[in-house]
């Protein structure tokens, strides 16, 4: 919780070399429980690791744009985070997730610019 609090403030306080360099899509970050629970453990696996996918790849593509120092110290250990619960997924023998071309029209989605 805190590391994100400290990725908060280094946020709000970044005035230059912030911004993303185009549209990135981002999954929701709303559950639907009723819907959740009608999936079989292969479609939840599914939609947890695309959400993982969307978030490395706007993590990444906000790095690549990102010159605020001390905000990029806080993407790296996002992604670094996010490498360990795919991990972690691994580790459970969950089939590997295969991403699709491009995040474009899959449902769940925002599309995010700065």
């Amino acid at each position: 919780i805190q590391e994100a609090r400290d990725a908060e403030v280094a946020m709000k306080s970044c005035r230059e070399g912030c911004g993303l360099t185009e549209l990135v899509s981002v999954p929701q970050t709303t559950v639907n429980f009723d819907d959740w629970e009608r999936k079989n453990a292969t479609e939840q696996a599914q939609e947890v690791q695309t959400g993982l996918w969307l978030l490395h790849q706007a993590l990444s593509l906000l790095q690549a744009s990102m010159t605020d120092v001390d905000l990029n110290n806080h993407i790296d250990n996002s992604i670094r985070n996010l490498l360990s619960i795919n991990a972690v997924l691994r580790s459970l023998n969950i089939q590997e997730y295969t991403p699709p071309t491009s995040a474009v029209g899959l449902e769940g989605t925002w599309k995010v610019s700065s």
